[in-house]
């Protein structure tokens, strides 16, 4: 059930998470435009560096910005990394 359904949820919480994911879409309509564009003339090379360095900064990145607890606090299990 999402926030959005949940009665629990106060009117206000769900009106800014609503807010959050309409922006959250705009911003990756918008990044994957700019990716578009900057790779437009770039040869394979470019593009595979390119895809090189966003994994391993995803890999650096992402599982430091949540902790697993956050996981277990939510009720769900974490999986093993």
């Amino acid at each position: 059930m999402g926030a959005d359904r949940d009665r629990r949820v106060e009117p206000l919480v769900r009106q800014v998470n609503h807010i959050q994911v309409v922006e959250e879409s705009r911003h990756m309509v918008f990044a994957r435009e700019e990716t578009r564009e900057r790779l437009a003339g770039a040869g394979r090379g470019r593009r595979w560096v390119s895809a090189l360095v966003i994994a391993l900064a995803r890999e650096h990145h992402v599982p430091s910005m949540v902790g697993r607890d956050v996981y277990a606090n939510a009720g769900w299990t974490p999986t093993a990394r």
